[in-house]
């Protein structure tokens, strides 16, 4: 029986060694019932007792994460519990059966597919968790209204759990004893069903072909979360590696989450910032918990895409006000609203002036957006503005593509600071504001950005998505995004070079901030300051300790003459000795 190796992305890191079980679910379509008029109240009945049961499941599951103590699950069944009381689960369903006359089962289908068919056309990473746990939570529902013809993850000791598209509920119910890892085809770093892995320690890789291993005769397979590859039949030699690679990694494992409570010091002494990414004030207690130095990206725009309406100057105050209280001098970067036509147009409202576009990521998103509604952008700035004596807040705007944009913002902060002091507001007298990098022309007129900014941060995704023209969420194109391009290090290299010149602070974000083996080349190129997740603080504060940083500027030097993006590939991972 040959070896076969497929390619896939690393989700969640580690080695599991076992056998294949596949994860699947049956299509059930429910039926579609005429009720008599007597029969209704007793049908809603039904549904709100389906919804009981739904709360009464994810409060268990919620418990049994607590004494683990998994705070970030805890967090992720939270969410799933608000669902249940969205109006569109409970009162839109209610009133759907009391007017169609239809069974319970039917009229929530129809209202779920409604519901995914508008979200589905939103381009959003992060986003695109708030459709899956919709999706659980219905799932959940209709398995409590009409039972769903599913097999379970209650499989054999050493499971590999395969699926096409991996659900919280998949991960959560598991009997994690059993199981040694997950493969997927759909999924993303910043599922929910990731952040799950992770936090148990399972690995988790996606992406893959499913199709393919479904056709195949399986004995036993590896899943190589470093990698990102899985190995179906491995030969005899491959299993002794893969076992001495496992025990490497676990014992690594152990000593990383030893080193999120120290400091991020390279081997030489140089001081390294590691700041925390959030999306919402309930995210703050563990970016204290994992002893960030402050809050390095605030995706504003989350009040605006969980509230489903932008929120009053008065309701923004507050939030901001909060987060800069239980920062206690921190520094806490706010992004102004980054929003576009893709994560909008669900509930468009007078208030928004904003078409359909065939591409939100090249349309009018960002401080695009802001610049078109203006009345969102002042609310947003005067809430900035009146909570920045709370704290230390400092400004980025995101999507700027050219200086204009930049001096435009600048000008309306002055305007909107004189206005509020006009009305006896008190505001912070110095708010520093930042710039995103993003978009290639604002890194290849860094020069001129850096003039005007009071600091820098480095978006590498949407950078890598715009310099390499590939779109990520592409089967077809996502082979071309790759962190290690050369061109993406010549652009950092020049907006390094812009803010060194003008002793400014560069912040890196996005998913190569996150991943351990960048981080002595960064390093080497100059930045002292990454921002991501608060569950990467460990890993890449122990990378930091690693790093000698007079040998990494000798690494970056070299790795800056190559040309061809394998090559610079295989010169990263050269000697590297974390995982």
């Amino acid at each position: 029986m040959n070896e076969i190796v497929l390619k896939g992305v690393s989700i969640s890191k580690g080695i599991a060694i076992g056998s294949p079980f596949f994860l699947t679910e049956k299509k059930d379509n429910p039926p579609h019932l005429e009720l008599a008029l007597g029969e209704i109240e007793k049908e809603i009945e039904r549904y709100h007792l389906a919804l009981k049961k739904s709360k009464v499941d994810l409060e268990h599951l919620q418990s049994r994460f607590v004494n683990d103590g998994a705070t970030v699950v805890v967090e992720i069944l939270g969410a799933q519990l608000e669902i249940l009381h969205d109006p569109i689960i409970t009162h839109l369903v209610e009133e759907r059966i009391k007017v169609s006359h239809k069974n319970t089962e039917a009229v929530f289908q129809e209202v779920i597919n409604e519901y995914n068919k508008v979200f589905e056309k939103i381009d959003d990473d992060d986003f695109e968790e708030r459709i899956s746990d919709i999706k659980d939570v219905s799932r959940r529902i209709l398995r409590h209204l009409r039972p769903l013809k599913k097999e379970t993850a209650a499989c054999e000791k050493n499971s590999i759990v395969i699926a096409p598209d991996l659900i919280p509920s998949d991960a959560l119910e598991a009997h994690f004893s059993e199981i040694k890892g997950f493969v997927a085809e759909k999924g993303g770093y910043t599922s929910h069903v990731g952040i799950i892995a992770r936090a148990k320690g399972i690995p988790y890789v996606a992406k893959v072909n499913i199709d393919a291993l479904m056709n195949l005769d399986i004995k036993n397979m590896i899943v190589d979360g470093i990698s990102g590859e899985i190995i179906v039949n491995p030969s005899s030699e491959t299993l002794k590696k893969y076992s001495i690679l496992q025990e490497k990694y676990h014992k690594y494992f152990l000593e990383i989450s030893s080193h999120v409570h120290l400091a991020a010091k390279t081997i030489d002494g140089e001081d390294v910032k590691i700041f925390s990414n959030i999306e919402s004030l309930d995210d703050v207690p563990q970016v204290l918990q994992n002893k960030a130095d402050g809050i390095g990206l605030y995706r504003s725009e989350y009040i605006v895409l969980t509230e489903k309406q932008f929120p009053s100057e008065e309701r923004q105050f507050e939030i901001y006000k909060k987060i800069l209280e239980k920062l206690e001098g921190r520094p806490a970067i706010v992004r102004l609203f980054d929003l576009g036509s893709d994560k909008m147009h669900f509930f468009l409202s007078e208030e928004v002036d904003i078409d359909h576009e065939m591409n939100p990521s090249l349309g009018c998103r960002g401080i695009r957006f802001l610049i078109k509604n203006n009345g969102i952008f002042e609310k947003q700035l005067r809430a900035l503005l009146k909570a920045s004596i709370y704290g230390n807040l400092r400004i980025l705007i995101p999507m700027v593509s050219d200086i204009s944009e930049f001096l435009l913002v600048k000008d309306k902060i002055k305007k909107t600071r004189e206005d509020l002091e006009k009305e006896g507001k008190k505001v912070a007298k110095n708010i520093p504001l930042g710039c995103m990098i993003e978009v290639p022309s604002c890194a290849i007129m860094s020069h001129n950005f850096a003039k005007e900014a009071d600091f820098f941060s480095i978006g590498s995704n949407d950078l890598t998505q715009y310099v390499i023209a590939a779109d990520r969420s592409n089967p077809d194109t996502n082979y071309l995004y790759d962190f290690s391009h050369p061109s993406l290090f010549k652009l950092i290299e020049m907006t390094i070079k812009s803010a060194k010149k003008y002793k400014k602070e560069v912040i890196i974000c996005g998913e190569m901030a996150a991943d351990s083996k960048f981080t002595e080349l960064l390093i080497g190129m100059g930045i002292r300051s990454f921002s991501i997740s608060a569950s990467n603080i460990a890993t890449i504060k122990y990378a930091v300790r690693k790093t000698d940083a007079k040998d990494a500027i000798a690494m970056a030097k070299e790795a800056l003459k190559i040309n061809n993006v394998e090559d610079l590939k295989n010169f990263i991972l050269k000697d590297q000795t974390v995982f």
